[in-house]
């Protein structure tokens, strides 16, 4: 896993360390137990490599597509209106992304960028690439996701919402538009809307990139 600036806490963690059940952010010093038992490795961050990959991979998108967004150091939304093959064209994107980089990646795309960072966690399970174009497909895919899984949503909004029943992302979709404005303003309502296919910005058809790296300095074992 990797530390934050002077090795306080955890930052990120790999499926082995929350298996630990190691917490975004819990203190380092806390973990140490795990490193003589598990053989827990602690590693400093290296921000200036993360800098730098997180420019290439941005660099290999707007080569790809003329509208890029970079949404964070590992995400980036790009415009595929207008194009034929979108599926093709993520899973072509996904490999060059990996093959010239070595970093694991994967792409989401939705009509909207809410349903586009949907699609993009559904596929951290699948095969790398969802499109929920597909109408059908994307009803499936609403009716199971967890609200609190949202983007726009998070712990903070998933027990008021569940408290009023809506527990899915399709149950969001569904709710009373202008009980949710009331009950949780304009930023959910946006949520909302484009949950049902309404883009909140001016593109129209948005797939989110998403890539990881463990990439670290000298290994903390103790």
């Amino acid at each position: 896993m990797v530390l934050s600036n002077n090795d306080g806490c955890a930052i990120a963690r790999p499926a082995e360390a929350k298996a630990l059940g190691i917490k975004m952010g819990q203190p380092a010093h806390e973990l140490k137990h795990l490193v003589r038992r598990h053989g827990l490795q602690m590693r400093s961050a290296n921000y200036g490599l993360y800098g730098d990959m997180s420019a290439r991979v941005a660099s290999i998108l707007r080569d790809a597509a003329p509208l890029l967004e970079v949404y964070s150091i590992d995400e980036s939304f790009i415009d595929l209106d207008g194009m034929p093959d979108r599926l093709q064209f993520a899973r072509d994107l996904r490999q060059r992304v990996h093959r010239w980089t070595g970093i694991p990646n994967r792409i989401g795309i939705g009509p909207t960028k809410t349903l586009a960072k949907l699609a993009n966690k559904v596929a951290k399970s699948a095969a790398g690439v969802i499109d929920l174009g597909d109408a059908a497909y994307r009803e499936e895919v609403l009716r199971t996701f967890p609200v609190g899984d949202l983007w726009g949503v998070g712990r903070r909004l998933a027990p008021r919402l569940q408290a009023m029943g809506i527990t899915t992302a399709g149950a969001l979709r569904d709710a009373a538009p202008d009980e949710i404005m009331d009950s949780f303003g304009v930023t959910l309502a946006r949520t909302q809307r484009e949950l049902q296919g309404y883009p909140a910005g001016g593109w129209r058809k948005w797939s989110l990139i998403d890539s990881r790296s463990l990439s670290a300095g000298p290994s903390r074992t103790g």
